[in-house]
């Protein structure tokens, strides 16, 4: 591990209370751990499509910041009502968060300066490596500081346009980014 950081203070605790009208599914994460209030119906269909597991904490509310200190929280539900909880939390927590609609129902938000980018950037100084020497690949919005970092970013066909024209190149798929790297050094 590089880096750990979390939500200062009460943040974290302050952008949950603020989303709850929203009535959006959340998703608290600490570390490398996922935790939910109460795992609804909606929760475990995420959780199953997340891969990842997802741990019920019923005093989920009272623990945050207290017990339970987040790295990210992430919410499911409308994207348009996903637009408008990003919104609202930004004007009440200017710079004090950042946020990114990581795919197509989910938004999620993180300490300022929290990103694959800086995550990328960190990782390539503990190995002395330089942005001409590494290949990212991605395909969602949280995907766009890495794919800016290096010249040889690939982003997926599917991928939003947005996020396209962020992108080095557009392929069709991992496969297609590997092979393109792979003539890419042999040529060089």
């Amino acid at each position: 591990c590089l880096q750990r950081v979390t939500f200062p203070g009460n943040i974290s605790k302050q952008i949950y209370e603020a989303a709850r009208p929203f009535g959006l599914v959340c998703f608290v994460s600490e570390e490398n751990e996922m935790f939910v209030a109460e795992k609804t119906e909606k929760a475990r269909a995420i959780e199953e499509r997340m891969k990842m597991p997802v741990h019920s904490r019923p005093q989920l509310p009272e623990e945050i910041g207290k017990s339970l200190f987040p790295s990210k929280v992430c919410f499911f539900g409308d994207l348009n009502d996903l637009k408008r909880l990003d919104q609202h939390i930004h004007q009440r927590f200017p710079s004090q968060v950042d946020s990114f609609i990581s795919d197509k129902d989910c938004l999620d938000f993180m300490p300022p300066g929290i990103s694959k980018g800086n995550a990328l950037e960190k990782l390539a100084d503990e190995l002395g490596l330089k942005p001409e020497e590494i290949a990212t690949v991605g395909d969602s919005f949280n995907d766009v500081s890495m794919l800016e970092w290096t010249p040889h970013s690939f982003a997926m066909r599917h991928a939003p346009e947005e996020v396209k024209q962020k992108a080095g190149r557009v392929v069709s798929s991992v496969r297609e980014a590997c092979e393109w790297v792979l003539q890419y050094n042999q040529s060089s």
